[in-house]
């Protein structure tokens, strides 16, 4: 029971470590200023597009795997960690699509896409943090 629960705070600590260097690397990463020339905003679309189809596909997988077994609730959290990440992906989406259409401001949007991708990131290590913690050791998957 030890070994387990040693095994569980080395990985609580690990992730909280990387949630830490990632909010100072994006703090420093703020720093620097670029210029963009062009951005192949189409191919950008297709990829996004395609990420949050397969980020809606892991949800349904979890939750029907939740809904099949009711004590996996870390299951259901991750599922949920997903669908967040779909949310600001469809924000990204409309960012993109109004970049190709109004041919508007890249330096404007771009700030706007690495902002959502920012807080993408946060809220999915925040939810894999939440899902460590509600993970039961006596559950079995089978």
């Amino acid at each position: 029971m030890d070994n387990g629960n040693s095994n569980n705070r080395r990985l609580m600590a690990f992730y909280i470590i990387c949630l830490a260097s990632y909010v100072l690397g994006g703090v420093c990463l703020t720093q620097f200023k670029s210029t963009i020339q062009s951005v192949p905003q189409t191919v950008y679309l297709i990829i996004i597009v395609g990420l949050f189809f397969l980020y809606g596909i892991i949800f349904l997988f979890m939750l029907f795997q939740y809904l099949c077994r009711k004590d996996l609730t870390c299951l259901m959290i991750l599922g949920m960690a997903f669908l967040g990440n779909n949310i600001f992906f469809i924000e990204t989406i409309y960012i993109v699509q109004d970049l190709i259409n109004d041919y508007a401001s890249i330096e404007k949007r771009t700030n706007d896409i690495a902002i959502f991708y920012y807080f993408r990131q946060i809220s999915f290590i925040a939810l894999l943090f939440v899902s460590l913690k509600s993970y039961k050791v006596s559950s079995t998957v089978i």
